[in-house]
């Protein structure tokens, strides 16, 4: 027989089984028709006459009104031959861990199934500990020593599960040790449910299609790179619940939530009836606040941990979020930021008359930033009207607020494909210190939070401060000191002016020299070049690799909000050899109050080329842009200095890679020394 059943001793005799609790007929018949409507099976266990060798085979029960059940065998490969040199020893009903057991005096057995007049009592036995339930069309593959064997899930609960194996020649089940561990994937169709290491508790004897019981080795799984400084776990009250169809079992599922952050949650389940198992991904799960409240994820399961002594027999799990709607996924940050502080906000409604006051009367948009602004300030309003007010993917704003004013403001924005630019840091009145560093850590925990999710695209942020500001040298130098590692963190230095660098009159066109778009070729040398140069992440945040540069979906989203975004890159060439990289970016004006994402970006390759050929390039690709004078970047500083450019100020670009968050956070929150968030 191919089956593997957990049972007692059932050579126990009806007179040994009278210490089991007794069950009335009309439940059992209940019973029965619950399996049947159910598509599920009873096993029938039969001895042999002779030799006493048990086998036990799986059929399925008619509708039964009265007292005489019909059973079907479900695999016609169980019945023996012998058929007729079997008594019929019980029939066991499943009950998930427990078991209604019949025993008849009247049956009868042919090759097609089974009749029995059913008894007034039958007894419930315990089968499992644990339940395990069905599981229909789940693909198993079962790896060892690089053999694999393909089959089916039987049943399954979190601690132990039953797989059904069919050997391909020239496979031979001696090719399995079952003192080894084996690799488990559970597969519905191409979607790949959980993936772990096991092992072999049991096995059937059959030749052909055997059944094995196996069970995880590690309660553990570890998804991302661990943390020291943790999201913040919330217990809130009411507590919402999550529901979801199992991967597996394809059961509704519905669990309390015992704490939750912005990157995970951790739920209680019944310790006796276990279905969370760690490693196994979950999909379209829905965590709800109230009935008219609720948000979507996916997510995978990455710890279980026992409480043995715990009255209530639970047992606790973590899930970490994979994916998440990014306005949903604001919406539970803003939520649970709320909760820890009362006066954080994120993208919260604002009324944009008194942000455009708290611009003005913090000192942020100071007279010479106003008069760059003040001929688009419709335009500029009409463009913050649709990222502070239509929730749009591409943005983000913090804003702390006591008694209903605004003290402190940070932003962020998505302007490149994988890369974040934190800008637009403010704060005002006596109390504008507590609240710049209560966004900036707000906007900390943020990235903290978020970039796990795949949604945001956020494996990048960077912010332009500059050098002679003390506060952001002190918080983002402090992070890249930290760190120490460019590709970990790097900050490289403009020069920033918006004059042409010398008069048209005064260009420099001899020699053989071309402007054009740059081809991937010209990218992979300005990649060598920026590597030796600086070593940091430019060329990656700011989407400058071969492949990037024709993405456009980014652009897309900003043009379903009603503003405009888009680039172009230039190579400026004397006798064939690259001597520098033009980008000019064109966007809406005041998306950024200091243009630096409406400018042009210089990369002067060859520092030996002249000032007034540069200059010759500069202005021409800053004609190409709609927007009169726009803010002209050159790096590096040391080719302007050398040829006596008279730039305005400098600008730091720093750029964090946020697998690293866990560190850059710690280290901002120890040099602002606040650690309310």
């Amino acid at each position: 027989m191919n089956a593997i059943i957990d049972c007692p001793d059932l050579a126990e005799t009806p007179v040994q089984i009278e210490k089991h609790k007794k069950i009335s007929r009309d439940v059992l018949i209940n019973r029965l028709n619950y399996l049947n409507f159910q598509n599920s099976y009873v096993i029938v266990n039969l001895r042999h006459k002779d030799f006493g060798r048990l086998i036990s085979i799986k059929a399925t029960p008619q509708p039964c009104v009265d007292l005489q059940l019909q059973c079907f065998w479900q695999e016609a490969s169980d019945i023996p031959d012998n058929l007729s040199s079997f008594l019929m020893e019980n029939i066991v009903v499943p009950m998930g861990r427990d078991s209604l057991l019949i025993y008849a005096t009247h049956f009868e057995c042919n090759t097609t199934g089974a009749s029995i007049e059913l008894p007034e009592f039958c007894v419930e036995i315990g089968i499992r500990k644990l339940e395990r339930y069905r599981c229909p069309d789940i693909d198993v593959s079962l790896i060892q020593n690089s053999a694999l064997f393909q089959g089916k899930l039987t049943d399954f609960n979190a601690l132990s599960f039953c797989v059904q194996i069919a050997l391909e020649p020239p496979q031979s089940y001696q090719w399995l040790n079952s003192e080894l561990p084996v690799n488990i994937l559970f597969q519905d169709g191409r979607q790949t449910i959980f993936c772990g290491e096991c092992k072999i508790i049991r096995e059937s004897i059959a030749k052909q299609n055997r059944e094995f019981v196996l069970c995880p080795t590690t309660d553990n799984t570890q998804r991302f790179r661990p943390k020291k400084s943790r999201s913040t776990r919330q217990e809130l009250l009411p507590l919402p619940s999550i529901v979801f169809s199992h991967p597996l079992t394809k059961k509704l599922i519905n669990l309390k939530v015992v704490d939750i952050s912005g990157s995970g949650l951790s739920v209680e389940e019944d310790r006796c009836n276990p279905l969370l198992l760690p490693g196994m991904f979950l999909k379209n799960v829905r965590l709800r606040f109230t009935n008219n409240f609720q948000l979507t994820f996916d997510g995978q399961i990455i710890h279980r941990t026992r409480f043995e002594e715990d009255d209530k027999g639970a047992c606790r799990c973590g899930i970490a979020f994979l994916d998440m709607p990014v306005n949903e996924h604001v919406q539970l940050l803003g939520l649970l930021q709320h909760a820890c502080d009362p006066n954080a906000y994120i993208c919260d409604a604002v009324d944009m008359d008194e942000l455009w006051h708290f611009f003005f009367e913090s000192g942020f948009i100071y007279p010479q930033k106003y008069q760059y602004l003040q001929e688009n300030k419709e335009r500029a309003k009409q463009v913050y009207q649709a990222l502070y007010t239509e929730n749009p993917n591409i943005a983000r704003h913090f804003i702390y607020r006591e008694k209903g004013a605004i003290l402190g403001h940070i932003s962020t924005l998505r302007f490149y494909e994988k890369a974040w630019l934190i800008h637009h840091h403010a704060a005002k009145g006596t109390k504008g210190r507590k609240a710049g560093i209560a966004v900036l850590n707000q906007i900390g925990s943020f990235i903290n939070d978020s970039h796990s999710i795949y949604s945001m695209h956020m494996d990048y942020v960077l912010c332009y401060f500059r050098p002679e500001n003390r506060f952001p040298q002190k918080v983002f130098g402090g992070v890249t000191e930290d760190l120490n590692n460019p590709k970990s963190c790097s900050i490289d230095s403009f020069a920033y002016f918006h004059n042409d660098i010398a008069a048209t009159s005064d260009w420099d066109l001899t020699g053989s020299w071309e402007l054009k778009k740059a081809s991937s070729e010209d990218m992979l040398d300005f990649a060598a070049y920026y590597e030796n140069q600086s070593g940091g992440l430019l060329i990656n945040a700011l989407d400058l690799e071969p492949e990037s540069m024709e993405q456009d979906n980014l652009n897309l989203e900003y043009a379903n909000i009603g503003i405009k975004k888009a680039r172009e890159i230039f190579a400026f060439k004397m006798d064939g050899q690259i001597k520098a990289i033009l980008i000019l970016n064109i966007s809406d004006l005041a998306i950024n109050l200091s243009e630096l994402t409406n400018c042009l970006k210089v990369f002067v390759l060859d520092k030996k080329t002249p000032i007034k050929s540069i200059n010759c390039a500069t202005t021409m690709i800053a004609g190409r842009s709609p927007h009169a004078n726009i803010p002209k970047l050159i790096f590096p500083v040391e080719y302007a200095n050398d040829n006596e450019l008279k730039y305005e100020k400098l600008y730091c670009l720093w750029i964090f890679k946020t697998r690293h968050s866990d560190q850059g956070l710690r280290q901002m929150r120890s040099t602002t020394r606040f650690n309310r968030l």
